[in-house]
């Protein structure tokens, strides 16, 4: 199978968006931090975890669903899942 170079790097061009995109403000940085710099902490931390305990899972499959997780956040924004939860129960 002949890999689709421009699909591929038009992916790589748009999910650098991410680093534009703000996180709700529970983030851990006091002015908050943007989905790009959320989903790098923790990538780091699923290495560190996964490389310095002994845990029987998948590093490579986690590392994956790590660097994947946010990648709708570009159409949707960051959503606090508190706040949605909040905001029903008030109605």
């Amino acid at each position: 199978m002949i890999p689709d170079y421009d699909s591929l790097l038009i992916f790589l061009h748009r999910i650098n968006a991410l680093k534009g995109v703000p996180r709700f403000k529970s983030s851990l940085a006091s002015g908050g931090d943007t989905v790009a710099e959320h989903s790098w902490r923790l990538v780091l931390m699923v290495y560190v975890i996964g490389t310095t305990f002994e845990i029987d899972f998948d590093l490579n499959k986690a590392l994956g669903i790590a660097l994947a997780h946010d990648i709708a956040e570009l159409k949707t924004g960051d959503i606090d899942g508190y706040e949605v939860i909040k905001r029903s129960c008030d109605t």
